[in-house]
């Protein structure tokens, strides 16, 4: 066998031995597998089984509007007729909704490409900065994880993170409710009332953008981020904005806050 042949047989060795190995998943609970037929939005695919999947831990724009069709086709070139395996960190279906008129998996996405390498799905979209890190109570898996990739996106202002209404906002700053949002700032105080947790971003919660805590949720919060402990430090907080007398947000699993400094 020549030198041609023998590079050749090594790099056909090499892609067998990718394809064998699989995804790197051992934290996770492996799924199905299937081939991606559709892709619907920036985080949603359906598989030949007919299985709807939403890749779990991420959130794309939804608008119709060029972002959002930036991230669809983005999941298009990545997944779009490859064979695919799903992973689960957590609750493993999303119950049908509005947006979702099926039920569809929350799982962790592994596309094979035509090399034989496997790509985590939700890494690439974030890196390529198509989408946010939006991590559910019953499922952060892979959070930290998550985070960076996003992290590396905004730094060098890739995808949605050129467009300022995707931003980081700042506390101090009016904060509109609705959408889902990242608000960045310091603790101004820290108040109990009711068994509902407050971190205080500002002096007038009317006016001031406010996290709350329930109860049920307070225990899972602990080591540097016990509540108690929160007062004068920089948060990054993520989720739903809504008005409650004035802006806050509802936070229920410590993968939403960041602790800055």
């Amino acid at each position: 066998m020549g030198l041609r042949g023998w590079a050749r047989w090594a790099l056909i060795v090499f892609v067998c031995a990718l394809s064998a190995c699989g995804p790197r998943a051992k934290d996770l609970q492996a799924g199905e597998k299937g081939a991606v037929v559709r892709v619907l939005d920036g985080d949603t695919l359906e598989l030949a089984s007919g299985l709807r999947v939403h890749l779990v831990g991420i959130e794309a724009p939804r608008d119709d509007d060029a972002i959002a069709k930036k991230a669809r086709e983005g999941l298009q070139r990545l997944a779009l007729e490859r064979p695919v395996r799903l992973y689960y960190g957590g609750t493993s279906r999303l119950p049908a909704n509005e947006r979702n008129p099926a039920e569809a998996a929350l799982a962790h996405v592994y596309v094979r490409t035509e090399g034989g390498r496997w790509i985590w799905a939700q890494e690439a979209l974030l890196r390529d900065g198509l989408a946010r890190v939006h991590t559910r109570k019953d499922n952060a898996s892979r959070a930290d994880r998550l985070l960076v990739s996003e992290t590396l996106a905004r730094r060098e202002k890739r995808g949605l993170w050129a467009q300022t209404r995707f931003g980081v906002l700042a506390a101090d700053k009016k904060i509109e409710p609705g959408a889902f949002t990242i608000v960045e700032g310091v603790v101004l105080s820290v108040g109990d009332n009711k068994g509902r947790t407050f971190l205080n971003f500002g002096e007038d919660y009317r006016t001031d953008f406010t996290v709350m805590v329930v109860a049920e949720d307070a225990a899972a919060f602990t080591g540097p981020l016990a509540l108690t402990g929160l007062a004068k430090r920089r948060l990054r907080v993520r989720g739903y904005v809504s008005d409650r007398g004035g802006p806050l947000m509802r936070v229920d699993h410590p993968a939403q806050i960041e602790l800055l400094q």
